[in-house]
């Protein structure tokens, strides 16, 4: 296989050797599948509607076979229209906690636009930053499905949320 290169000046060239080279910016539009040990990748979940009221919502997302997971997340992309508690754990299930058990991420008010929580150090108004349970999951060898579940109050109304999951190939 030869190695290809593709540059403004250029466009696409080949050459000797093996490999990809891209030289000028890129937008990968769609799915993206990564591969290759030490590459990072990350999974966004559909977006999750919150009816209102006290209930569980989960997202579902797939970490690929041979990864680690390095960070999770999740962000409101709909504001709560109005206010209450709101929880959120990650596990191999709905209500699972086996990679971050049960955290208050808002407390008494309002889900704005842009609330999140992370792993990685996004921190929500009920100042509870996620963090991975002890012994956590994080290693799979095959393919499987990692839940996002967030637990609304009886007071906290309607909304919607996405969840992410960032991996390493190992």
């Amino acid at each position: 296989m030869p190695k290809v290169t593709i540059t403004n000046a250029k466009g696409l060239v080949q050459s000797k050797g093996s490999g990809l080279v891209v030289s000028s910016a890129t937008a990968l539009n769609g799915a993206v599948t990564v591969s290759g040990t030490g590459v990072p990748g990350i999974v966004l979940s559909s977006t999750t509607s919150i009816i209102g009221g006290a209930d569980d919502y989960d997202a579902s997302l797939t970490q690929p076979a041979n990864t680690i997971i390095v960070e999770v997340g999740l962000v409101s992309t709909t504001a709560g229209d109005g206010s209450g508690n709101v929880t959120v754990d990650f596990g191999t299930s709905a209500g699972g906690q086996e990679i971050v058990a049960n955290t208050g991420i808002v407390s008494s008010a309002v889900w704005a636009v842009s609330t999140g929580a992370s792993t990685g150090g996004l921190v929500p108004e009920g100042a509870s930053a996620l963090a991975f349970a002890a012994a956590g999951a994080v290693h799979t060898t095959a393919a499987r499905t990692i839940t996002c579940s967030v637990t609304t109050s009886a007071t906290q109304g309607a909304g919607a949320y996405r969840a992410w999951l960032k991996y390493l190939v190992v």
